[in-house]
């Protein structure tokens, strides 16, 4: 197995979970200990779940995304099987398969997983009048699940159609908002969309309509993820640059009192003036996520502060990662852009 192949760790994992293998073999350890930094940062939080350190209650509310939604409904009604809890098992794999792209992996073991319960149901039912209304709620899901996947093609359809836009050619950001905006028309539920659209807007600089879909992301439920931890604070750099001190300082004190990470608590600290630059870079180390996800911030917020020649040496600071998949980087990129335009 490739080492970086952290889906399949995942499922190695989920084979050992339902044939009730409980020692802790090197990929279960690897995905258990998987944070915000890792790319394989979801599949160690359904491993969490799956190993019973993440309440149901609480991973319910924890996806950002459409797939992740149905990972979250599929691991959590395995949960809720084998802990005896049928109907709401059965409710839960429903869901998954309501959520999951009909092409997908998720879906596949959803639905399947949902056929194999309905089948242990029904061998539990005695009666005829059991069996009917069991069949009956069987076929309006069934009814519904075909509507279902007739909305997800259409929806495939249009995304297809906006992705080609954006993959023909370089696109101006302001061209690429309107189109994040037309997905997000579609795909309403989709934070991952809103996020996008958050940084996105940042980036150009349009304060008030960065600070609204900021905001309207946080406002949402879900994990503390490098990207829920990062536009929180965001939301208070946007409103330093607005101006609005008050404000950012009530912000970041709210920040500290819910979010858990000690190295997003410790940027917060910087930001309040309780964290010198020197301290922050000590405790970054060489770890490229640190440095991406501090120094962005940084930049930011100097240049919130007018103070251009240190927003654009920490901007560079971030660009120095490499990492050029995560949001602030393309972030940090176009603020140093925009900070050499004439007037910058």
């Amino acid at each position: 197995m490739d080492a970086k192949d952290n889906q399949a760790r995942l499922m190695l994992m989920l084979i050992d979970w339902i044939s009730g293998i409980h020692q802790e073999s090197a990929y279960q350890k690897d995905l258990l200990e998987m944070d915000w930094r890792s790319p394989a940062e979801f599949q160690g939080y359904l491993a969490r779940v799956l190993k019973g350190r993440v309440s149901i209650d609480s991973a319910l509310k924890g996806w950002y995304s459409p797939a992740e939604r149905t990972w979250i409904s599929f691991i959590s009604g395995l949960v809720r099987s084998q802990e005896g809890k049928i109907e709401e098992a059965e409710r839960l794999l429903q869901e998954a398969v309501f959520s999951g792209d009909p092409d997908s992996w998720e879906f596949f073991l959803s639905r399947a997983s949902l056929e194999d319960l309905q089948k242990k149901r029904r061998n539990l039912l005695r009666t005829d009048d059991q069996w009917a209304e069991y069949a009956a709620r069987v076929q309006r899901f069934e009814a519904n699940d075909r509507e279902s996947l007739k909305m997800k093609k259409k929806r495939q359809e249009e995304f297809a159609s906006l992705w080609t836009h954006l993959a023909d050619a370089p696109v101006p950001l302001e061209e690429k908002r309107r189109v994040i905006e037309k997905a997000l028309e579609i795909d309403p539920e989709n934070r991952m969309i809103l996020a996008t659209l958050a940084y996105s807007t940042a980036a150009m600089g349009t304060w008030p309509d960065a600070l609204t879909y900021v905001r309207r992301f946080l406002e949402t439920e879900g994990r503390q993820n490098a990207i829920r931890m990062s536009l929180g604070l965001f939301e208070a750099g946007i409103l330093h640059h607005q101006g609005q001190e008050a404000e950012a300082q009530a912000s970041l004190e709210n920040y500290g009192r819910h979010i858990r990470d000690p190295w997003f608590l410790a940027i917060c600290d910087y930001l309040m003036g309780r964290q010198t630059e020197e301290s922050l870079r000590r405790q970054a180390g060489e770890t490229p996520e640190n440095i991406i996800t501090a120094f962005t911030v940084m930049g930011f917020w100097a240049e919130g502060s007018k103070d251009k020649k240190s927003a654009l040496r920490f901007y560079r600071e971030a660009l120095g990662t490499f990492l050029d998949d995560w949001p602030e980087y393309n972030l940090a990129r176009e603020r140093v852009k925009r900070l050499r335009e004439p007037g910058g």
